[in-house]
């Protein structure tokens, strides 16, 4: 990574938009936060906060007044500061970057709401009221814009006009959690690094993007809101109301492609489909990527001799293809119906792929020489795993191989919804049955057991995913013997 000169970086957003999410990526960049968050004639310095929860439930403590010319003057080369100012301030900003961010604004009261019943502000400005008490209602949200509304569009109304202001970055949050797609989410991430002109390669921004959105802050608000439940036809009243909904329309909200965005979204949140219909209905643009199996699947070729495979958790059928043209006898199961219509409607109709459960495999004992599965079985609920890890023993002939990812996944870990270390995996497949065998891990590799963290993750065949690597030497797993990388396991089948 290459910057090209020292700068300073003011960053005004939206209050609730993401103000924490754009601090870690730039501390990813190597910028150092001045811990001073600016207003127009105050400003906080949570340097001399000794807890990040003191921080939170007394910022009080910490404001200064001061006029906004002297205390952007604080902030230093290769420094950011953040706050909620207005655009008369802009004036004061020439020495610096300026980036903006912002959110659709109903979701930023929701997030509101929730933050301050977390942190017990503005309580004191309350009218006996009883919101509070309602989190976890569906009138929660409606309730505390009832009670804040008028001091919610001030904050907002003081913001929003940067949206218009020229010269300057405007990033949206909803790019940046990936909620409008990994395309999107990358491309965003790619407009800031050249907005303040450092040079990057794209796995080491793939790298920076997911310790950005798997670090805690100050602001942070659980991502595991149900907005459709509380930004219901009470709350928009409110908003109407309060005139919110105009300042949403001027950010670009609310507008006939948001609804399209939106309907996408009730798509993931429906009930009436599968958790994985909604992955591979939402990720259709990024098939390319759904392969990942075969950069290992070659290595396996190379190694070790098979006839028969079980491709758990197909997807697209991309790797049973693949194995087929290489003549083996390639099966595949996936539960998603629609990635199977859509991509393997032909192996569908020969019988080559199965669309159902790995709880419950469509073939009988000892079927196939191998079980291939890659980044399958963190997407399973944790209370269904023993049941599928029964199921594979039970269909295998000789070898489990498997890529089970170890580390969030983006889009605030949406998707890799049983997160666990490699030792409670191994756990699960050791009871099943299955054990190690060391002769044949090391035949699919060119490095010894016992091998550290970092040499693994240089040389295995899986090195395509470099951004899993770095995030691995970082936050590195319990010891797995020196097995390839630490997310890809092998087990044999032990007879009972």
């Amino acid at each position: 990574m290459e910057k090209e000169k020292l700068m300073k970086i003011a960053l005004c957003s939206v209050p609730k938009s993401g103000t924490y999410l754009i601090s870690n990526f730039l501390i990813e960049l190597g910028f150092i936060n001045s811990k001073i968050h600016l207003n127009d004639n105050e400003y906080s310095d949570y340097n001399k906060a000794s807890t990040v929860n003191e921080a939170r439930k007394t910022p009080e403590k910490f404001k200064v007044e001061s006029d906004f010319y002297n205390t952007i003057n604080k902030i230093k080369e290769n420094q950011f500061a953040v706050g909620h100012f207005s655009t008369f301030n802009k004036k004061h900003l020439s020495d610096f970057k300026t980036i903006f961010i912002y959110r659709d604004l109903k979701k930023c009261c929701a997030s509101f709401a929730f933050w301050t019943a977390k942190t017990t502000r503005w309580i004191n400005f309350e009218n006996n009221s009883d919101w509070r008490k309602s989190i976890g209602n569906k009138t929660f949200v409606s309730e505390f814009l009832e009670e804040h509304g008028k001091s919610l569009f001030s904050l907002f109304n003081k913001t929003v006009p940067w949206i218009d202001e020229q010269g300057i970055l405007k990033v949206k949050f909803e790019n940046l959690i990936g909620e409008n797609g990994r395309e999107t989410q990358i491309s965003e991430y790619e407009r800031i690094i050249e907005y303040l002109s450092i040079k990057i390669s794209k796995l080491e921004l793939e790298s920076k993007i997911s310790n950005t959105l798997n670090k805690e802050s100050l602001t942070k608000v659980s991502s595991n809101v149900d907005y459709d439940f509380y930004l219901n036809k009470v709350f928009m009243k409110n908003f109407n109301y309060l005139g919110l909904n105009k300042l949403n329309k001027k950010l670009g909200y609310d507008k006939f492609e948001d609804k399209f965005l939106e309907l996408k979204n009730k798509i993931f949140n429906s009930k009436n489909l599968s958790f994985y219909d909604k992955y591979w209905i939402l990720n259709k643009k990024n098939k390319n990527s759904w392969s990942y199996g075969i950069t290992i699947v070659d290595n396996l070729i190379d190694n070790y001799e098979f006839k028969t495979v079980l491709d758990a958790g197909c997807g697209s059928g991309d790797v049973v293809r693949y194995l087929l043209s290489k003549g083996y006898i390639a099966k595949g199961i996936e539960l998603s119906e629609s990635v199977l219509r859509d991509y393997a409607q032909d192996l569908l109709n020969k019988g080559i792929v199965s669309q159902g459960s790995l709880k419950k495999i469509p073939y009988e004992d000892n079927t196939f020489d191998v079980i291939f599965s890659s980044e399958v079985l963190e997407h399973i609920p944790e209370e269904d795993i023993s049941d599928v890890v029964n199921e594979l023993y039970r269909v295998s002939k000789n070898y489990v191989f498997l890529t089970i990812s170890l580390r969030p996944s983006s889009n605030f870990n949406k998707y890799h919804i049983t997160l666990k270390d490699r030792n409670w995996w191994e756990n699960k497949f050791f009871l099943a049955g299955f054990i190690k065998d060391n002769a044949v891990v090391e035949k699919l590799q060119s490095i010894k057991l016992g091998a550290s963290n970092k040499e693994i993750l240089e040389i295995g065949p899986t090195k395509s995913h470099i951004h899993e690597m770095d995030w691995f030497i970082e936050n590195p797993p319990l010891s797995f013997d020196g097995e390839l990388e630490p997310w890809y396991f092998i087990f044999k089948k032990n007879e009972k």
